[in-house]
This record gives structure tokens, sequence and C-alpha cells, in this order.
């Protein structure tokens, strides 16, 4: 990876995480059990629990040669168990000096409560990029890791991915970069 492309990476990172942490402070809590009683951790829901639903939106903005270019992402998952999520990304990056690029693809990610507000999370995916102006698809396999704060049904994820071209690549066919997400569990 650049240095640039790190540096413009982390900027939207940091720039998301200004914005979105106040929406994720302002959620209210979760019920607590009252003082004196004792809570049964098989009655008490989580947000990660089997059949709730994930979905999250973002976007942002990256610096190319001739300007500014720009991406819409999106993401929903299922919790097929407690603390395991299946889902998929779908992502599309467009501007003035790239193609139009579509990204697609499965996504798997465990979640460790081992707090009441903050989980570690680890995750794999699969992605299928689909590139216009005749140029070859490419396919990429990754991981990532992180730290995933909620509050409510409100959740904003930090953390860290590194993605393996696994299709046709000439050079720079690893890459590490920052994540950033928000998102809601209905």
């Amino acid at each position: 990876m650049s240095l640039t492309r790190l540096v413009a990476s982390c900027s939207r990172l940091a720039l998301l995480a200004v914005l979105a942490l106040p929406l994720a402070l302002a959620a209210p809590a979760p019920a607590r059990a009252e003082a004196g009683t004792v809570a049964d951790s098989d009655d008490t829901p989580t947000p990660y629990e089997q059949g709730k639903i994930r979905v999250g939106l973002s976007g942002g903005g990256f610096g190319s040669r001739n300007g500014v270019d720009f991406s819409i992402q999106g993401s929903f998952g299922v919790f097929v168990v407690d603390n395991l999520e299946l889902g998929a990304d779908l992502a599309v990056f467009f501007g003035d000096d790239i193609p139009l690029i579509t990204q697609l693809g499965p996504t798997a990610r465990y979640i460790f409560p081992v707090s009441e507000w903050v989980h570690p999370y680890v995750g794999a995916f699969y992605y299928h990029w689909f590139i216009g102006d005749g140029l070859a698809d490419v396919d990429s396999l990754g991981g990532r890791a992180g730290i995933l704060v909620r509050s409510s049904a409100v959740f904003v994820t930090i953390g860290i991915a590194v993605e393996q071209t696994v299709s046709r690549c000439d050079e720079d066919c690893l890459d590490w970069y920052p994540e950033f997400g928000v998102s809601f569990v209905l």
C-alpha cells in the first residue's frame, strides 16, 4: 500500500469516526437488571443473538491523480447462531479517474462479547470486483479484525483488513487497510 493511499484511508477513517460516534453514543442504553436481582443470562437478549439482522451503509471519497473519486457501500448480515454473522457486502466506486467498479461478495464475522459495550471481532470475506471499461474482473480473499463498540441497536466497528488478490495479479496483490463501519441491528 502506498503512503498516499494509507494517509487517504486513515483520513476517511478519522472523519467517519468523528461523524458517527455521536450517533452511537446517543442511542438509548439496553435495559439492565434491577439492583439486588440476578439476571439470567439466557433470558437477556443480546444484539448478536441468532435471527438478528444487521444493515450497514457507508461511503467515502478518496484522492486520485485527477481529483476525488467516491464510493458507496452497503452491507447486510444475519446472525445464524449467537455471535456468528453471515452476510454480503456491495460497494460501487466511481469518479473521473477510474472506471465504474462494483464489488460484491459474501462475508462472515464472529463477535466476542467479552464486555458490555466493547467487543473484538474477526472475519473473512471473498470479493468479486466487476471492473468497467473492458478491464478484467478481479477476485480476492481477505480477513479482518477489530473492535466493535455498541450502543443499543447501533454499532461502530473500527479495524484492519488484509485482502489478497487471487485472480491474475501483476503487482500489489496484497493490501492492508483500515476499516470503519456503522451498522444497525434490527
